[in-house]
């Protein structure tokens, strides 16, 4: 995925040097209950990818996607277990038609460990020249599909804090729900489905001759990826329960 930069209002200056508490294992906000492991990897065909990193890369969706990696590890999650990402993290899914389609949402917790100095970002998912979730500097997240990027505002991402996070495309619209609220919408557009090199997890696609893997520095959770869209009722009882 080619770098685009936030807008500057999206953009504060942002102390990259913060990092999350050095405790036993991240927070959990009791205000919204961790979604149970039973049943959150259904039978469906519009489910096309599902990870809940308990100590593997086993997709559990239908679709059966082969994740490989190197430098992988695990830390105490939202739910069980999670993906920790580090700078060395490189975890993939090779090109593949299951992971083409015209519209998706994509849901995931996650957990920063320190936000994108000025200038970078950090990857969560990209599937080059298709669609990706990235983290920006100040937290703010950018999600889209091609050339039709949505940016939520700064704060959604926040140091040392599980958050929800869940982004919807289709010829409609662009969504990026945070927590459960919608934290910013706009024109949608049909997802291209011309990649070719596949899909990248906790960070940036590479692309020949460029080195750019844009990791993410925290741990990634419950991550679901749907070839549909998804309702606002759907998306709040996965998180169990929106906020008002």
């Amino acid at each position: 995925d080619a770098a685009v930069q936030a807008p500057d209002i999206a953009s504060p200056p942002v102390d990259a040097t913060v990092q999350a508490p050095d405790t036993a294992g991240p927070p959990i906000d009791a205000a919204v209950p961790p979604p149970p492991a039973t049943g959150f990897c259904p039978n469906d065909p519009n489910l096309v990818g599902c990870f809940r990193f308990e100590n593997d890369l086993v997709d559990e969706s239908p679709a059966r996607q082969v994740a490989t990696g190197t430098d992988i590890a695990y830390a105490v999650g939202r739910n069980g277990q999670a993906l920790s990402v580090s700078t060395a993290t490189r975890l993939r899914i090779a090109e593949t038609p299951t992971l083409d389609f015209k519209r998706f949402t994509m849901e995931v917790w996650l957990y920063a460990r320190s936000l994108p100095a000025a200038g970078t970002r950090m990857g969560i998912l990209d599937n080059q020249d298709q669609y990706g979730l990235f983290v920006y500097p100040g937290g703010s997240i950018r999600c889209g599909a091609g050339p039709n990027q949505l940016f939520a505002p700064a704060g959604a991402i926040r140091v040392g804090e599980w958050i929800a996070v869940a982004c919807s495309v289709d010829e409609t619209f662009v969504t990026v729900r945070v927590g459960g609220i919608l934290a910013a919408s706009g024109p949608g557009q049909i997802v291209p489905t011309g990649g070719t090199l596949g899909l990248t997890i906790g960070g940036n696609t590479p692309q020949a001759g460029v080195v750019q893997p844009d990791p993410f520095n925290g741990l990634i959770d419950n991550l679901r990826i749907w070839s549909r869209v998804r309702s606002t009722s759907e998306l709040c009882s996965s998180i169990g329960g929106c906020r008002p």
